[in-house]
């Protein structure tokens, strides 16, 4: 009866091993799988984060010429100092109206051009930090909290108590 027993122990105990393999292989994968996936998505938002930056130097381009040109316009007018006659300011009317259009048309072009930069230099600091989190790819490792983990990863449960989880990459 002993024997029959150690052969059942020993059975149960090579099916429990055999499970426990399968069990951490598909963990393993699907960690694997995970981090692959984490990485696509990561491509993919920098390569559409690159194209939006082209659109935006597309779209930014003749603004910013348009900027360019106004400002050298404005510089030469400003070289050109219009005096007046003492107690007859109406003799620069059209400079100073000149002036005016100018420095609105600056403003204008200003205005329509910071929203694209900001846009533009938001998606750079994205990229950059793209960038950094993919060469920082952290091990499927246990943890048991994130302070186990690098910088580029939190621990993750599987069953959300706290118990043993896997470092994961931060989104």
């Amino acid at each position: 009866m002993m024997n029959v027993n150690k052969l059942l122990g020993s059975t149960s105990g090579l099916k429990l091993r055999s499970s426990l393999i399968v069990v951490a292989t598909i963990l393993v994968c699907s960690v694997g799988a995970g981090a692959q996936q984490w990485k696509d998505a990561l491509k993919a938002e920098k390569a559409k984060n690159g194209q939006r930056q082209d659109a935006i130097n597309t779209q930014g381009a003749p603004i910013a010429a348009s900027l360019r040109k106004v400002t050298a316009q404005i510089e030469t007018h400003n070289a050109n100092r219009c005096t007046f006659p003492k107690g007859h300011p109406e003799a620069c009317a059209a400079y100073e109206k000149e002036a005016a259009r100018l420095n609105t048309y600056q403003q204008r072009l200003r205005s329509q051009l910071q929203p694209l930069v900001d846009e533009f230099d938001r998606l750079t600091a994205r990229n950059e930090e793209i960038e950094r989190r993919l060469k920082c790819v952290p091990l499927p490792t246990s943890c048991k909290s994130d302070s186990d983990c690098n910088e580029c990863s939190s621990c993750s449960t599987f069953d959300g108590r706290g118990k043993a989880g896997v470092c994961q990459p931060l989104p």
